[in-house]
């Protein structure tokens, strides 16, 4: 197995590996009005930050405060969290992180939007459809300009520092300034032998990984470097409008190696 530094629980990206622990609540996409609410108005102007994370979930409170927990210790300056229609808002689960203005919370519901099959859509037109899409683009429009790279990862998927020498997600990152963005490989875990739901952390109940070299590991998370002016074409992926911001406009591994495919 290469030597990575970093990881994700359930889905694990490898110089860091994201490790993903397989969720069930779909993504639903917003409808042509705005019909979000913001649970906290904090100006981001204050909360300038070299990294931070894009997060957009549906009924997750079990998990969400260990998540945020988690990734704020890995040095992250802010979590932009968009919630789609939770029956319950998880925002009572992080009233302290959004009181503090760590976690930028929004509520919002909403369903698909159409598209018409005669008109063609392009991958990122139809991804912007969505529930996940539309939140990302607006996260990217309106906090982009506050932090060097944003990373869009799931309620399930945790990052994991494994190279001791690397202690903070700026001390993982800053090398690859500049590149399009940092691809962060999973690391999937499986039930780990529990046959009922267990009552601690994730991290600490899921253990066992699958093999590293198994295809299900070949899909990674990007930490996009704002610079570049990224939009998320799917879950994956960005695309990069303002290539000549950056020398190397284009999504790199821990060797930064091309990512040519997702």
């Amino acid at each position: 197995m290469p030597n990575r530094s970093l990881r994700i629980w359930g889905n694990l990206l490898l110089s860091a590996v994201l490790l993903s622990v397989y969720a069930t609540s779909a993504d639903v996409a917003h409808t042509g009005t705005d019909q979000s609410a913001q649970a906290t108005q904090v100006s981001s102007s204050v909360y300038r930050g070299f990294a931070a994370l894009c997060a957009v979930a549906k009924n997750e409170n079990r998990y969400v405060r260990e998540w945020v927990d988690h990734h704020k210790c890995l040095g992250f300056s802010r979590i932009y969290l968009y919630d789609h229609g939770s029956q319950e808002r998880m925002s009572s689960q992080l009233e302290d992180h959004i009181a503090s203005g760590f976690v930028s919370y929004t509520y919002f519901t909403g369903h698909h939007k159409k598209y018409s099959r005669d008109a063609r859509p392009t991958s990122l037109e139809k991804f912007l459809l969505t529930a996940q899409g539309y939140a990302y683009k607006k996260c990217v429009k309106h906090h982009s300009k506050s932090h060097s790279f944003l990373g869009f990862i799931d309620i399930d998927e945790f990052l994991v520092l494994m190279d001791p020498g690397i202690v903070s997600v700026e001390q993982l990152l800053r090398p690859y300034s500049g590149f399009g963005g940092l691809a962060v490989h999973w690391q999937l875990v499986g039930s780990s032998n529990h046959t009922a739901r267990p009552a601690g952390p994730v991290t600490t109940s899921y253990t066992h990984c699958v093999k590293p070299e198994a295809m299900e590991n070949r899909q990674f998370k990007v930490f996009a470097n704002t610079a570049a002016r990224p939009v998320m074409q799917n879950p994956h992926r960005p695309r990069l409008f303002a290539p000549q911001n950056v020398p190397f406009p284009y999504l790199v591994n821990e060797h930064r190696k091309r990512i040519r495919s997702c």
